[in-house]
């Protein structure tokens, strides 16, 4: 089987089984959180760090979803080890995703009148590719939402800039804040190469604090590689020695042009790479 299981609160299901109530506000306002999580042979790599994260994004979507969360790391970590083997993913590379919703209630309030629903998913995941393109698109985002930084299952705005992207032959489109400041891309955040150190955007911009991002500050943080998390233009970008994009399920990729101009492939972006590969392997 491949992807015909899913876990849903405590429960495996065939997904044809999968049930959501209409007035469920993950489904009827996009009201909750989810985690996107590469598994290595049928382990989750770095799952503390995402569930960390859902923690942060139930505090402000789900709050009454945070103490079962804190309570269920464990529970929720052998589920998705038993879902990747029941979907036949317990090799190569796959796609996991944990999702939340806040329930019934008040579409103006996060409480909830009914339980909301969390469930598991899991997928085979392609290799990354040797490099991306990024156009900057017409859309910004704003460091003052009331969204800024978290994981929301409100994803629109992101499906609507990645097909104006790929529309236009590009892989990611990039935002920028409303002053123009580089923020991150739709599913991925964003860091500059110059004089053998790296920049990144800094959380203040509004950008998703990414586990791939994480993984990179700290690789930094133990090889003595300097980066700084700071304000950063598209001037930047283009003077830069090299530009690559991180995820949780690609790791770190290079970008190879940034609005149709082509960029140069830093040596440290591959070296990054290749260290994010191996740490992903010794971190479950």
């Amino acid at each position: 089987m491949n992807g015909d299981w899913i876990w849903c609160d405590g429960e495996f299901l065939e997904a044809g089984c999968f049930t959501l109530s209409p007035r469920d506000r993950g489904l009827t306002i996009g009201l909750g959180v989810f985690e996107t999580m590469l598994a290595l042979d049928g382990k989750p790599a770095f799952f503390q760090k995402h569930i960390s994260r859902l923690e942060r994004g139930c505090l402000v979507v789900a709050p009454g979803f945070l103490k079962s969360i804190r309570q269920s790391g464990a529970a929720i970590r052998q589920a998705a080890d038993e879902l990747l083997q029941r979907n036949g993913h317990g090799s190569g590379r796959a796609r996991v995703r944990l999702s939340l919703t806040a329930g019934e209630g008040a579409p103006d309030r996060t409480d909830a009148t009914s339980p909301g629903r969390m469930w598991i998913m899991t997928a085979k995941a392609p290799e990354p590719p040797d490099s991306l393109t990024v156009a900057v698109c017409p859309w910004t985002r704003n460091p003052g939402s009331a969204l800024a930084g978290i994981k929301s299952a409100s994803w629109a705005e992101n499906a609507v800039a990645l097909d104006w992207a790929r529309g236009r032959g590009a892989d990611e489109p990039l935002f920028l804040t409303p002053d123009g400041r580089v923020c991150e891309c739709a599913t991925s955040n964003i860091f500059l190469v110059r004089d053998g150190e790296i920049a990144t955007p800094s959380l203040q911009a509004g950008c998703l604090p990414g586990i791939g991002r994480s993984v990179v500050l700290d690789l930094c943080h133990e090889q003595g590689i300097t980066c700084e998390e700071c304000d950063i233009t598209t001037a930047d970008l283009r003077a830069a020695d090299g530009i690559f994009l991180t995820s949780a399920l690609r790791g770190v990729v290079p970008v190879s042009s940034l609005d149709g101009a082509p960029m140069p492939l830093a040596p440290l972006a591959t070296r990054l790479r290749e260290a994010v590969r191996e740490w992903s392997r010794g971190s479950f």
